[in-house]
């Protein structure tokens, strides 16, 4: 290994089955954290047409039946939950290779729309927390659906990073 590159920290809990059936929340940031989903009007977010492409990816891909509303795209970065069901299959899909999938498409999807082949959209890695419990997993969708209203104070807001700073 190469001492002058810092050595990256593994960010998931080891031992762990990522594939195991459970609610995960993730968070996953733009590269760089560019604003390229939309913006905060008041309280609200208006997607752009990348944020509508990543909102839509998303829900095909992780929309619960009987909760339609757990995530949100925000204008650099998308909060929201995994349900892992269907682990009754040869090979189940583990969290990791969801989310790979999910990057990839909307990547595409974004690239193909902006006319930009080949352009970085999301951050090599995305932070995720096992939800263990009811209460945790209202705590967690109450920060979602919170979230546009918190965003001066959000961190993954650059301007309220630069504000802090001062």
């Amino acid at each position: 290994m190469n001492p002058s590159f810092p050595r990256r920290r593994n960010l998931r809990l080891t031992g762990y089955d990522y594939a195991s059936e459970g609610l995960y929340f993730v968070t996953i940031c733009t590269h760089r954290r560019i604003r390229l989903f939309g913006d905060i009007a008041g309280e609200t977010m208006v997607l752009s047409d990348a944020g509508k492409i990543v909102d839509e990816i998303w829900a095909d891909l992780f929309r619960w039946e009987d909760d339609p509303q757990t995530w949100i795209v925000m204008p650099n970065h998308l909060h929201g939950i995994v349900a892992i069901t269907d682990t009754n299959t040869a090979a189940p899909k583990p969290l990791g290779r969801m989310i790979a999938a999910f990057k990839n498409k909307s990547t595409k999807r974004t690239n193909e729309m902006r006319r930009t082949s080949g352009g970085t959209v999301w951050q090599r890695y995305f932070y995720e927390h096992i939800i263990r419990s009811d209460r945790s997993c209202e705590r967690i969708l109450s920060y979602i659906l919170d979230n546009p209203r918190r965003w001066s104070e959000d961190s993954e807001n650059p301007a309220a990073m630069r504000t802090k700073a001062i």
